[in-house]
């Protein structure tokens, strides 16, 4: 995606979920920020809400749980760590520095975590990209853009105002998903369209998956993205993402 003059591309986030056995420390952030305060020297706190649902055959009861979530910038924002209770994850935020920069930056982290823990199983790993694309005009054919767009039969009004549409798509002989969304948005211009395109790869299976295998299903996940981000639009739109 890096290779278009303006691309599209406003984040990309490498997650992992970590097994609840993983002997998780409450201070271990304190160990964690030693071995990346180099590129990631900026520190900050979240508390993010998560709902939990408990169910049982005569009632079901919902509880409000806030969580903290570590996070850790670097010196000029646009790459940061954030780190929970089982919990971490990598961001790429606009301008994306190129998977060459990327990439290694998400093995230091990982490698820098298991000097911290014994990581031994997962509970999920993900790899997702979204891309904002803004395509000037009020009205525009979808087609003309996209290879994958809600399909509108010619019985039915054909003037789109909002829509949202996703679909999954197995790889790797089904252990992994890669989930594809595209949705419209608000675009920066009134003038303008805007549509968000997220594509989710993600694990299964993640007893498939061990520790030390977790870079090349990092990278393999990132070559089936690009691929399928090529597949999905037209000439006429990488053509806009170059001027």
């Amino acid at each position: 995606m890096s290779q278009y003059k303006n691309p599209p591309l406003i984040e990309a986030v490498c997650e992992f979920r970590f097994a609840q056995s993983t002997p998780w420390r409450d201070d271990l952030v304190d160990y964690l920020y030693p071995l990346i305060q180099d590129n990631f020297p900026i520190k900050d706190v979240r508390v993010l809400n998560n709902l939990q649902v408990h169910t049982t055959a005569k009632k079901a009861s919902m509880q409000m749980q806030q969580k903290p979530v570590h996070v850790f910038w670097n010196k000029d924002k646009t790459m940061l760590i954030q780190a929970g209770f089982h919990y971490l994850s990598v961001h790429a935020l606009k301008p994306y520095p190129s998977w060459k920069k990327f990439g290694p930056v998400i093995n230091e982290v990982y490698n820098s975590l298991q000097k911290c823990v014994e990581i031994t199983k997962f509970e999920r790993i993900g790899f997702v990209y979204i891309d904002k694309i803004e395509i000037p005009g009020k009205t525009i054919r979808l087609d003309e853009y996209f290879n994958l767009f809600p399909h509108i039969g010619p019985e039915l009004p054909q003037n789109l105002s909002l829509f949202n549409m996703s679909c999954d798509i197995p790889y790797e002989g089904c252990r992994d998903i890669c989930r594809v969304s595209l949705s419209s948005t608000i675009p920066e211009k009134e003038s303008d369209n805007a549509l968000l395109l997220t594509t989710d790869y993600f694990l299964i299976d993640p007893s498939q998956v061990q520790p030390e295998m977790v870079m090349g299903w990092i990278s393999d996940a990132h070559d089936h993205i690009a691929e399928l981000f090529e597949g999905i639009i037209t000439k006429k739109l990488r053509d806009l993402f170059n001027e």
